[in-house]
């Protein structure tokens, strides 16, 4: 299915030039002059081996941006979670494409993670069990988090505080 062009957080864009990875997976490279500093746009087959590119690129894209430590490590749990529910869920045994958007400036961090697949209820308490741990993960590092979806797809979109002060260490005072 090709997505019409819509960006900004709702994946919905059409490639301009498609570079292939050394995991023969296409990443989607958008012009540009149509992207801040360092944002990232990514087009990718929506398969298990997709999930590395993503995270070197969010790695990437965060580093441009001077984004360590437990963010950098928050937006790539926050990502590998995002996508996997795509790869497992979204198009059942079919193929399909994932879509990934990476903004910052020096308040807040943008994750959206995107598929044109079908959302897909936990259908019993056997699935809640093997797995389900995603969302509440995603909700746990992130500031927010809202997923749409529709007939068209989901779209999960997540925002990181990058003003909140890191939690205190906590240690054993040497008298």
């Amino acid at each position: 299915m090709k997505r019409a062009e819509t960006g900004r957080y709702g994946c919905h864009y059409s490639t301009v030039r498609l570079h292939r990875s050394t995991l023969g997976t296409e990443i989607a490279m958008n012009e540009v002059q149509t992207l801040t500093k360092a944002a990232l746009r990514l087009r990718l087959d929506a398969t298990a081996e997709c999930l590395i590119v993503v995270r070197q690129a969010i790695e990437g894209a965060a580093q441009a941006h001077k984004i360590d430590g437990q963010l950098l490590n928050d937006l790539k749990l926050a990502a590998t979670e995002a996508c996997s529910n795509v790869v497992k869920y979204a198009y059942g045994d079919g193929h399909g494409k994932l879509w990934v958007e990476f903004d910052a400036d020096p308040r807040e961090v943008r994750l959206a993670v995107c598929d044109a697949g079908a959302w897909r209820e936990p259908s019993s308490s056997e699935d809640i069990e093997h797995s389900g741990m995603g969302i509440p993960l995603i909700e746990a590092v992130t500031s927010s988090c809202e997923i749409d979806h529709d007939a068209s797809g989901t779209r999960v979109v997540m925002a990181f505080d990058r003003t909140a002060q890191p939690p205190a260490e906590v240690g054993i005072e040497n008298d």
